[in-house]
Order: structure tokens, then sequence, then C-alpha cells
């Protein structure tokens, strides 16, 4: 009776509240309804086209000053013709430019301002790194001033240039370096400049990894360490002093060298965006810490590089095999953006590195952007949310091609690079990906606890230890930010913008000594109804109200784990605190199903490791973000080989869609089951490297049915081509193929180094048994180096850069006397060792005669076919 009356009370009130909402949409027109956030919504048609908050940046390098106003204009066109949509200027001493303008002379700033009038035309922003290569310095910082020890700026250039480095632990050193230079790019120009753009075209400031080594001390160290330590400054005689004399000097380069930048910026109405956290690692580095005075996060990740057995290497076809560097430092910025606020995880993208004359022409020209897919795909799934590719060399004047290059360091994106005619396509795809991952909240369960302890890093989330159980994802967090933003709610460590985790986790190797506050604030979150997981500390960190916070942290100690048993299950208040067992047997016990559970196939399971590529890791990486009541999972294969395999997602409502970043289609996935459990099972057929989102709750209308690339290809177009290279480069103006060719294996020198755009055109019949058929028709290529730009009866049918190299052309396409175009692009290199055998010599540096051709050219075998089976289209 009492359970009748109370459905009966709630269905009254439910009504009542539906009519005054009712009630105010007729007397308001609905505007008194809470707003939707853009965080809470996925929009089809920005999916499809980004607008520029979503775009990715680029490294924007004047080496040597090499620039001039034709060349700005043209860098700035090409820019936003690409979809990027910032830049940051950077200048300094490297590369073959000739020397043009010394960095901050009257006409360096004359061009520097000049460029950024000429971005506020076209909408892009721009960013200064605030020194002539690394890290902040220059003749204006005095004597005292100076970093200690003292330390000098590089700018890369031969013979280098070093200047003194500024005091980061000093405030009044970054007070002096961020007037000096901004005061020389602003203030001469005038109010009215200064109005108009600073803060809008001129966005943001910059420091770039910091590449110095350690500060030891600053001019008043002694005072702050015993304002901030609560004893009196004296060389550390022990571990525990250590530890003090390391956090304060982490506390100051935070707040002193980032901080005051930010806080400097700030007042021109600017932001920051400083590679706050290395991959240059200092033994004083809270990266968190520094990260969470930035406004955006920013670190990087490197393409490959040669391994540690093949340093020099001369391999020029890099779309597989070799290292990946740096990717460890990403999940440190990930963690940062979410436990400090900040919504843009931003990356140095696919930098890379090789020296001549050991290998060709550095690493500029020698990577497809489908070299690079799974290397960004990788980097997405640790939480990167914005790319500022590396680089774009300045082209003062004509550009010529391939133009001046940084040649130990790439990959060049300017627009003398070959590939870039059809590499919006790729950007497109990256900027798609950017959009969706800069939605919502990540979703983690495991929040990891790093201790007090410097320097602060994560590495790749599949390596920190205790490792994670697979299937789900996890960040760090620092005692600063444990301590200033953390709060437990509804059972979960609750941030103030609402990023949450269910598992607080110590991490081992660096939670054996905790202060008494975080033991405080540990007890109270547990008290809260969190779940610590973790062995008790041995000892208080550093001395710090000794000797009376010894006796406080053994107090502390006894409340969380009562005793010293290898393990254990205590509960505190609402929550519990575990020791001793596994985190995958904490998540049986609490009957919490992996958020991503992934069966693979077991013949694609027994691929040989030598289709992956890069670090050990998953053969199959993901990220997940709940957007208001939708949820989006990233998933991406990995490896250089298809890949099928059974997908049960941690979510059940609606029918789940492929959102593709490639093209922006969207699709219904009509084959699925709902698991009684809450979980949704998904049979997922990947190609190689193939990537895409899968989405749940989203009311967004699909276009037709997911294929999961079942697909049938029996019909081949065989016969003969007609091809038409451009002879400016080298190539015949036309040439009959019998059948497609690797060009480098062709008898024409013309043809054998061409590099640059061919255009083949044929036409065929759709074979019978694909006419009259409900079935879309599909056109695929085969294999292709690089890339395709498809046209089909005067129809532009779109670029195919990635596998599968695959287009639906059931719209345009006729039972005969179709018209079919394939215009093809290369990279540079082959182009370049052609130049090799010609008795010209090439100007600025020769390519190494080890290297190799790349395999070029529209190889096939091209096809036509249908899905296996379709459901209805919609």
């Amino acid at each position: 009776m009492l359970a009748n009356t109370t459905y009966k009370s709630h269905k009254r009130l439910m009504i009542t509240l539906l009519l005054l909402l009712v009630a105010g949409c007729f007397m308001g027109g609905c505007a008194s309804m809470a707003p939707t956030s853009d965080d809470d919504t996925l929009s089809p048609k920005e999916f499809l086209n980004p607008s520029d908050p979503h775009k990715m940046w680029v490294y924007w390098w004047w080496l040597n000053g090499w620039n001039d106003e034709a060349g700005i204009r043209a860098d700035l066109d090409h820019m936003k013709a690409m979809g990027i949509s910032g830049a940051l200027v950077f200048n300094a001493g490297r590369g073959d430019t000739p020397f043009n303008t010394e960095f901050l002379s009257p006409r360096w700033r004359e061009l520097f301002r000049y460029a950024v009038e000429e971005a506020a035309l076209r909408n892009i922003e721009l960013g200064l790194n605030l020194c002539d290569g690394w890290n902040s310095g220059g003749s204006w910082i005095t004597p005292e001033l100076r970093m200690t020890p003292k330390r000098t700026t590089s700018n890369g250039g031969a013979p280098a240039k070093k200047e003194p480095q500024l005091d980061p632990l000093n405030p009044a050193a970054m007070d002096l370096h961020f007037k000096h230079i901004m005061g020389l790019i602003i203030d001469e120009a005038g109010d009215a400049w200064k109005e108009q753009y600073v803060g809008k075209a001129f966005k943001y400031t910059h420091t770039d990894s910091w590449e110095r080594g350690d500060p030891t001390t600053t001019a008043n160290f002694a005072a702050e360490f015993e304002a901030r330590r609560g004893y009196k400054w004296a060389e550390p005689k022990d571990e525990r002093g250590r530890e003090d004399y390391d956090l304060t000097r982490t506390e100051l380069f935070a707040e002193n060298y980032y901080g005051r930048l930010t806080s400097l910026s700030k007042s021109l109405g600017m932001q920051t965006h400083s590679e706050a956290a290395g991959p240059t690692q200092t033994e004083l580095r809270d990266s968190l810490r520094n990260f969470g005075e930035q406004d955006i996060v920013m670190a990087e990740f490197w393409s490959r590089i040669p391994g540690s057995n093949d340093i020099w290497n001369v391999n020029m076809n890099m779309d597989e095999g070799e290292d990946l560097s740096n990717h460890e430092h990403l999940k440190t910025a990930a963690s940062a953006a979410h436990v400090y606020g900040k919504k843009i995880v931003q990356t140095e993208s696919y930098t890379s590195w090789g020296r001549p004359p050991y290998c060709h022409q550095n690493r500029n020209f020698v990577q497809s952007f489908w070299g690079l897919k799974d290397v960004g795909d990788r980097a997405f799934c640790q939480g990167v949310n914005r790319n500022v590719l590396h680089q774009m060399m300045a082209q003062a004047g004509s550009g010529k091609k391939p133009g001046y290059l940084w040649r130990d360091v790439g990959f060049e994106f300017a627009r003398t690079n070959s590939l870039w005619p059809m590499g919006k396509a790729w950007v497109d795809y990256l900027n798609r990906c950017q959009y969706l991952l800069q939605q919502g909240k990540f979703v983690g369960d495991f929040l990891y606890f790093h201790g007090n302890r410097v320097p602060v890093n994560m590495p790749a989330k599949y390596l920190i230890t205790p490792l994670k159980p697979e299937g789900t994802d996890a960040d760090l967090i620092n005692a600063h930010a444990l301590l200033t933003r953390v709060s437990a709610k509804n059972n979960r460590i609750t941030f103030p913008d609402g990023q949450s985790y269910r598992y607080l986790v110590l991490r081992d190797g660096n939670t054996d000594a905790l202060t008494p506050a975080v033991l405080e604030k540990l007890l109270e979150l547990v008290r809260g109804g969190v779940t610590l997981i973790g062995s008790p500390p041995e000892r208080n960190f550093g001395y710090e109200g000794y000797p009376a916070s010894d006796e406080v942290f053994e107090k502390l100690r006894a409340e969380l784990w009562s005793s010293s048993s290898n393990s254990g299950n205590r509960k505190i208040g609402l929550g519990r605190v575990i020791w001793g067992e596994s985190l995958e047997d904490i998540m049986k016990m609490d009957q919490l199903a992996p958020d991503l559970d992934i069966v693979e196939d077991s013949a694609t399971a027994a691929l040989p490791e030598s289709v992956m590529s890069g670090i050990p890791g998953p053969r199959f990486d993901y990220i997940h973000r709940k957007i208001g009541k939708m949820d989006a999972y990233f998933v991406a294969n990995l490896r250089n080989a298809k890949a099928v395999g059974d997908f049960t997602f941690r979510v059940s409502q609606g029918t789940p869609q492929i959102w593709n970043p490639v093209d922006g289609s969207i699709r219904e996935i009509s084959d699925y089951t709902t698991c009684e459990t809450g979980t949704t099972k998904i049979t997922l057929n990947f190609a190689e490297r193939q990537s895409f989102f899968v989405v749940f709750g989203s009311h967004a209308k699909a276009s037709a049915v997911f294929h999961n690339n079942e697909m049938t290809f029996k019909d081949e177009i065989k016969g003969a081509w007609n091809v038409a290279f451009d002879t400016d480069w080298g190539g015949p103006a036309s040439v009959k193929f019998s059948g497609l060719t690797d060009w480098t294996k062709h008898s024409d020198n013309g043809i054998k180094y061409y590099s640059g755009t061919a255009y083949y055109t044929k036409t065929f019949d759709l074979p019978a048994n694909l006419r009259g058929s409900n079935k879309p028709v599909y056109l695929d290529l085969g294999s292709v180096k690089d890339m395709a730009e498809v046209t089909l009866n005067g129809t532009n049918l779109g670029i195919l850069w990635c596998k599968p190299f695959r287009l639906d052309i059931s719209s345009v396409v006729k039972e005969t006397g179709n018209s079919l175009k394939i215009d093809v692009v290369n990279r540079w290199s082959n182009r370049m060792l052609g130049d090799e055998v010609l008795n010209e010599t090439y100007t600025t540096g020769n390519a190494s005669h080890a290297a190799s051709l790349i395999p070029s050219g529209l190889l096939g075998p091209v096809k036509l076919g249908h899905p296996a089976s379709v459901a209805s289209e919609k």
C-alpha cells in the first residue's frame, strides 16, 4: 500500500512539473529552459566540416629569420586552404635557409606584425615562441636574473648563438624577459594595433620544451624555502631533506616560470600553450602542475625514428616499423588537462629525426600520410585532441620546390611538399577526430595518485603500475591537484567541472612516503565514499612540521590502513581502503565489466608482431568520451593488417552508429546485441590501420547502414590505362600503361624517378551482375602509392589517402560508358634520388646513395563490387 501511495505521489509531482514546464515554454518561448552546452551535444554538420576552434595548428619555423611579405601571404593562404586555423611562429638558427633577419630586429618585428595582420584577414590565430630557439633568454637578461648554474639559450645555428638563460625560479626574470620581447613587438606598433590584434589574431605566447637542465637555487631561495617548508634552509643531509629541497624548487619553477608567463600574457588579453613537461625530463619537474599553470596543455610526440640498433637509418620508406618516440608523455598531458579542468590537449605532432649524410634529406619527404596514421591514432587514444603539425618551414620568395628545409628534423608540411595538393583529406580526418574528442568528458575508471615525489610524469596508459585491467583507462593526479581540486561525490573522485573516476590508486614506487596533509585528504575522500587502492606508506615525506608531523602521519596511516598486513579490505565511512589485491580482482569483486572488452578473432590475433608498429602496446587501442547522454568511443586498429573481433562496450543505450572521420559519414549499425549486464556487443571488421568512432545515444540521422568492411569484389577493371605526367618535373606528357605498374619499375627514367601527380583515365562498363541490384556499388583501387583523387562521369568523388582505398559510386555510375579519372600523387623522395643521376649538382644537399626508391603510382587491382549483405539502406 505504501509503495502504491509513493508511486501516485511521484506521478502527481511529475504531472505538475510537466504542466509548469509547458506553461513556461508558452510564456517564454522555452527561454527559461537550461541551455545545452556544446560539450553535451554532437553536431553531424560540425563533424563533417569542423569550425576553426577544432582545427589543427602548425609549427611555422622562421629559420634564420628567412621570410618576406610574399612568403608570409603564400604560407597563410596555404594554411587556410588546408584547414589549419593557427600557427606557432618559432625563430631559430637551423636549416638550410640563408640568414635573413635577426630575431627581434626592426625588420623582423615588421615582418612579424605583417604576419599578424595577414593572419587576421584569414581568421588564423598566431602564437609566438618567446626566444630565438630554446628556452627563454637573451642578451637583455641581467646577471642577477640569470639561471644558476649558468646556462645559455640555444638557437641551433651553426655557429651556435648562445645567450643568457633567465632564472626560471625568479618571477622578476620572466617579467624582464616578457616585457622586453612584447614591448618591442607591441609598444612600437601603437595602441590601435594593440587593440586590433593583441589577444585576437596574436593570441598566444609559448616556450618550448625545457632543455636547459635543472636550476639549483635563486636569489631569495632561503626565504622561499622557509615560507613553504616551515624551517630554515640548509643543504640537505638526507633523503627527507632532499625531498623538501626538490619540492620547493619544483613549486617555484611552476609558479614563477610557467605561472608567471600565463599571468603576464593574461594582462594583454593573451593565453599560453607552452610545452611545460618535456619531453626532456628534469629531476624537479611536476609536469601536471606545470601544465596546470597553462591555458592550454601542450606536449609533443614524434613519428617514426631509427631504432637503437639503427641510429642513422637510410631506409626512406617510413610507412612502417621503427620506434615511436615521446608517446609516453602524452598521457601526462591528458591527465593534467583532465585534473586541472583544461579542454584542449595539444601536441607538437609527428616530429621526426634523421641526420644527413646517412639518411636522405632527413625525414621531410619520406613519410606518407598513411605512414603517419597509426602514429596519430595512438596519440588520440592517449588523450590528444589538437595537433600542432611539426613542421611548416617559412618559404620566402617564390617558394621553389621542394624548398628550404630543416634537414635533420621533419616532417615537412609546407606548401612545397608534393603530397599537399591532396593532403587536405588527411587534415580533414584529423580535424574531425579533434572535434569529437574535444567534446564532453574523458571516461576512465582509475585515477593513479603519484604521491609527493618529483618528477611527476605518467607513462603510456598500458605501462603504468600497478597495471590496470585491459579494456579500462586511467589518468594520473599529483599532490597539488589532490589537495586543491578533488572531492568525493556519488562514491567517485570528482573535480569541479564534473570529471570523475571510480577508483583512486596509489602508484607503485612513488607513494612509500606521503605527507600528513595528503593522508588527511585521502581519509576525507574515503569517508566521503571513495575507494582507495594501495599499500600504506612507510614514512612521512620531508621535514615540514617535524617532529610533530611524524606523529600525525602515524595516526592518519593507522586510521586508513589499521594494520601492516599484506592485504585488506577496510570500510571507512562511505568508502573503503583495499590493499594487496589486483585491480582486475577488485573490478570482478565489484562486478564491473571492462569499459571496452575486445575478443579478437583467432585468425587475426595470431598475426606476427611484424605487422605491429612502434612501442609495445595493444593491437587495438581506444578512448571513451561521455558527451551529455551520449557515449563516443574512438577505436583504432594499430596494425598493418586487417583485424576482426567482438567488441563489448559498457553502454546499452540506443542504436549504435559509426561516425567515420575519414569521410564524415554517419552510418547505423544494424547487427548488435544488447546484454543484460548493461553492455552492447558488436562484431567489427577493421581494415589495416582503420579507426572510427562508435557512438551510442545519438539521434543524428544516419546516411546508410554500416557495412563493416564485408565487401565482395570480383570484377576487375582490366586492360590499358592512359597516364599523363607533368613534363615540368621530367615526366612524359602522355603514356599508355598496358596494365597497372609501379613507376619505379619503369624503364623510362622520367617515370621511374617521377614525383608529383599523374593522371590515369579509362572507360568501363558496369558488369551485368552489378546492375539492377538494390545494393550499393563500390570502387576499390587496391594498392595506391600514395594518394588518389577519383572523378567518375565528371563528378569528383573525393580523395583517398588510407586503406581501404574504396568509394561508393552508386549515385554516378552508369551501366555503360563510364569515364573514370584517377589522379595519383607520390612523395618527393624519388625525384630527389633521380636528381643524383643528373649532371646538375643539387644545390643544398645530396640524397644518400644507400636510400631506395619508394613504390609509387596506382598499383591496383582496381575492382568493382558491393556489400556482401545489406540491410535496408537509409
